[in-house]
């Protein structure tokens, strides 16, 4: 099992370029678990009425793109989901049309640069409406074997490695997109993978917290242990030990939490995410916040270097508890791998294409193209022009400077729109 993204998901993303590239890195997970694509449509309305190619392993898919996100999910009613993709000025009107279609039930936003009180009132609008609004700021989330939301994972060869093709035992949380995917691999190396991780985003003022989500994994089964990775700033880690503490809880849990060195610098400072704050009076510091969770009883490590180890031991315990069993790996023939282009197995020799079309005049086939022989490359230095390559190409031969002068007058003359055009081409 896992939670927020699920076999179940269904996607509509709102963006253009950006969002694009989502889709793609979203469409080799799902090749990787043998699962069809799940992005239905995406909304962007200078776009509308055209679509997008994805490609998914071996097949070319032609997504939908349409103007709002009302027209989207009338015309996909499967879709439950939007990851949000536009501009931070936009971002707001844009994450508030998913919010309020009946269709969708969690909204995920990688956009950074959001006002906070765009940002608070968008996390408040979706627990009025009993939604889950992630981010801003949020690489993702991602469920092992099961569903990606956003490009959280990294490469196809980095999801292979941290086993996301199967579910494990442990959830993820954290504020830092590049720090989750450390964590999952972590957890991959040192255990047996994770369920679901999440990237919440490093924003003063995340829609949903560390507790919502601590509260999900602890209702699913899947999951026996969650490691979160806060920072310095805000009290959502204060919050999350308050949470741990307050009773027995089903799973175990993991945290570190970075900032220690601005232990060392003035009290106050911003310290690289817009919630990386300090207090005047050191409220919010990563020691005070450490010291909250341990006091909880998770389980937190003295460096980041620790939590490796820290995650091993816990996978240890449950293994011998038979909380788990253990999970075989696959053997490098098994692991998924991306098809190859024709060119790359060409260039590796290992098929041939046998041409559709011949030409004596011309070669493509190689890294640059020929005419007659001679490379492109080689014309362009040389001082030769496009005269000389019409040359090439209908005489068989590098023509002379005075007869490459009139190939280019009659060019000239030909693309010219001017009222003389028709008699000139009368007298050539």
């Amino acid at each position: 099992m896992s939670i927020l993204a699920t076999k179940d998901t269904h996607v509509v993303i709102q963006g253009g370029v950006a969002g694009v590239n989502a889709a793609r890195r979203m469409a080799e997970f799902r090749y990787m678990i043998k699962q069809p694509l799940n992005v239905s449509a995406f909304v962007y309305p200078p776009d509308a009425g055209k679509t997008n190619e994805i490609i998914c392993g071996t097949e070319l898919i032609m997504i939908p793109i349409y103007k709002t996100v009302a027209e989207a999910t009338a015309n996909h009613p499967e879709i439950n989901t939007s990851l949000v993709y536009i501009g931070a000025d936009r971002a707001y009107a844009g994450t508030m049309e998913a919010l309020n279609d009946p269709h969708i039930k969690t909204v995920s936003m990688i956009t950074e640069g959001v006002p906070e009180k765009d940002a608070k009132l968008l996390g408040k609008h979706a627990r009025k409406l009993g939604k889950t609004f992630n981010g801003p700021s949020s690489i993702g989330v991602v469920s092992a074997g099961e569903c990606r939301l956003g490009v959280i994972g990294g490469a196809f060869d980095n999801l292979v490695a941290c086993k996301l093709y199967r579910p494990g035992s442990f959830g993820v949380v954290t504020k830092s997109g590049g720090l989750s995917n450390e964590i999952i691999w972590i957890c991959s190396q040192f255990a047996d993978g994770i369920t679901t991780a999440i990237g919440i985003g490093g924003d003063a003022y995340p829609g949903t917290d560390y507790v919502s989500y601590l509260e999900m994994f602890e209702n699913d089964p899947q999951t026996k242990a969650v490691v979160i990775v806060g920072e310095m700033g805000g009290d959502l880690e204060e919050r999350a030990a308050e949470w741990y503490g307050a009773k027995k809880r089903r799973i175990k849990l993991l945290a570190v939490v970075s900032g220690f060195c601005q232990e060392s610098l003035p009290k106050g400072m911003k310290f690289g995410h817009a919630g990386a704050k300090e207090g005047l009076k050191g409220e919010g510091s990563a020691r005070a916040k450490s010291e909250a969770l341990k006091k909880a009883g998770a389980i937190v490590p003295d460096t980041f270097g620790a939590l490796g180890p820290a995650i091993k031991a816990t996978h240890e315990e449950l293994l011998k508890s038979g909380q788990v069993k253990p999970i075989p790996d696959l053997s490098p023939a098994d692991m998924p791998r991306l098809p190859k282009t024709v060119q790359e197995s060409m260039k590796e020799g290992e098929v041939l294409v046998t041409p559709l079309i011949r030409s004596t005049i011309s070669d493509d086939r190689g890294d640059e193209p020929l005419y007659q022989g001679y490379p492109a490359s080689e014309l362009i230095n040389n001082g030769y022009d496009i005269p000389h390559v019409i040359g090439l190409l209908w005489d068989n031969r590098l023509v002379s400077k005075q007869e490459a002068e009139i190939i280019k007058r009659i060019i000239m003359l030909s693309a010219d729109h001017g009222p003389c055009v028709s008699g000139a081409l009368t007298t050539i």
